[in-house]
Formats: C-alpha cells, structure tokens, sequence
C-alpha cells in the first residue's frame, strides 16, 4: 500500500531491502534521544526484525496497515505508526509515532506526513483519539503536533523511564470530530 503525499512524498510498507537505508538513519544519538523503543546503537538486525514485524503484522489479519516507511523520491528518509490500544477502556484511542533521518530536519517532510497519515487514520481505523507523548525537549515534533492542530494536553510529569532517568512529556491528541470539522473549515475557505 503506498500513500502518496505529493510528488516527491510518500507513505509505503517497509521492506526488506530498506534495512541498510534504516540502519543508517537510525543509528543516530539525536534520534534516539527523542524516541522511545529505539536502540542505540542501531544494528542491521534492528532494521531486519523491525521490518519483519511490521510484515508479519501486516499479513496476520489487520485490514490496514498501521506502520509506514517515509519516502522522498522513493528514498527512505522516516517512518510514522499508529500504535492502537487494545484493552477495553482505551480501544477507541492510538498513539503516533514518527522519526525523519536528520539529513532532512526542518524541511516539513514530518509536518505533512502527519497531516496525511491523521487523515488516514481517521478513515480506516476505528478511532476516535490520536495521541502522542514528546519528550520535553523536543520542541520541533511539538511544532509538528501543534502545526497539525493537535491539541496539547498537559505535562505528564516522569512518564517515561530512559537511560536510568525519568523524562517529562507533554501528552498531545486529536479527535476524530476535531479533525473533521477542522478539514471541512479548510475546503469552505
């Protein structure tokens, strides 16, 4: 399944042959310092076993897939995920997740993948809510959230637990109706 953003951009299932390409971009301090299931370093084995979940999830009976490699001229420069929650309670919501290879920093690649992939979240899946949790220091993937209208919620004071530290996050989300009305605002201007 490919999600083609523009031109240039787009939104593809990972492969096998992306693990170099992967392994490369990942294999970045900056990068993990902002993530949280990353590792570091970042081996040809992370990629493969990655790229083979993702697989295997794909074929195993979702009807959509939910992880997709980002693509600047058919060139891997990032991923983005949806992470559905299961259990009971929380089975209307999913978090996003999303990296782009420093090369291609502060260009808007991750502004406008977001924007599409909520767009395509929104469509296929049955949920109501999209969250995300960002580090505190990590000020361009806020903008990124907040450029794509996602609402900030709050500090979520030591949420995460790295490198024998607890980190702040500030929790971002975006409702199905939110989002809706926001795109119907857009086409009536």
């Amino acid at each position: 399944m490919i999600i083609r953003i523009n031109e240039q951009i787009s939104l593809s299932e990972y492969n096998l042959d992306d693990v170099k390409e992967m392994t490369f971009h990942l294999n970045n301090r900056k990068i993990y310092n902002n993530t949280l299931a990353l590792a570091y370093p970042y081996t040809e084995k992370h990629a493969k076993d990655w790229i083979e979940y993702t697989l295997n999830q794909r074929y195993s009976g979702n009807m959509y897939p939910n992880k997709f490699a980002i693509r600047l001229d058919n060139k891997l420069i990032g991923g983005i995920a949806l992470i559905p929650r299961i259990d009971d309670y929380y089975q209307h919501q999913g978090e996003i997740g999303y990296w782009i290879s420093e090369d291609y920093w502060n260009k808007g690649y991750a502004s406008i993948c977001v924007d599409k992939f909520t767009d395509y979240v929104f469509e296929n899946f049955p949920i109501r809510r999209i969250t995300a949790a960002v580090f505190k220091n990590n000020k361009s993937s806020m903008k990124v959230l907040e450029k794509n209208n996602y609402t900030m919620e709050g500090l979520l004071r030591e949420y995460i637990f790295k490198d024998g530290k607890f980190i702040d996050c500030y929790l971002y989300s975006k409702l199905r109706k939110e989002h809706h009305n926001q795109k119907n605002t857009k086409e009536l201007n």
